[in-house]
């Protein structure tokens, strides 16, 4: 990455400007190396966090889309459930007496069968899209932890960049006491 090849570069000026320096240049030199490193880190670790963020939302969004659908199909499923009561709730004995020919019954209980297998359709789906969720659900908390890290690594590294600019001046100082 861009990042990469800037530290190699910054890197190889380093060491040149290393060895044609007094001790004082060294620390100097050691100090600014140091701070434009940790600088150059911190740009990356935004773009990390940036992705990171982006990812998150995009996860965010297709969980609710998942919890939405979940909720669909127990809605789906409490329809059929509630059928097949009404249909269970009259006995065959019942639905022969009341249906005026014979084939009108066995439409009735192909009416039946129909609704335990979309039944059963809707379990199945509802189950696995259950899995689903609770594997995006889970890789949206991982997501989310490591932004977490990352922003706290990012903020030590800010830290260390701080200190090192304060050892910097001090440095300065007793070069220009010298």
């Amino acid at each position: 990455s861009q990042c990469d090849a800037d530290l190699a570069d910054l890197y190889s000026k380093f060491n040149s400007t290393k060895k044609n320096s007094s001790e004082l240049e060294k620390g100097i030199v050691d100090l600014n190396y140091k701070i434009t490193k940790i600088q150059l880190e911190i740009k990356a670790k935004n773009v990390k966090i940036k992705q990171l963020g982006e990812n998150i939302v995009t996860k965010s969004k297709y969980v609710e889309q998942l919890s939405g659908r979940i909720e669909n199909i127990k809605k789906s499923i409490g329809k059929i459930l509630g059928d097949t009561y009404i249909i269970e709730d009259n006995s065959i004995i019942n639905v022969l007496l009341s249906t005026e020919n014979l084939s009108s019954f066995f439409v009735d209980i192909d009416n039946y069968a129909s609704i335990n297998e979309k039944l059963q359709i809707l379990i199945q789906e509802l189950k696995g899209v259950k899995k689903i969720f609770e594997t995006e659900k889970k890789d949206l908390e991982t997501k989310q932890t490591q932004e977490s890290k990352l922003k706290y690594e990012q903020e030590v590294a800010k830290k260390n960049t701080e200190s090192y600019k304060k050892e910097k001046q001090i440095v300065l100082s007793l070069s220009k006491n010298k």
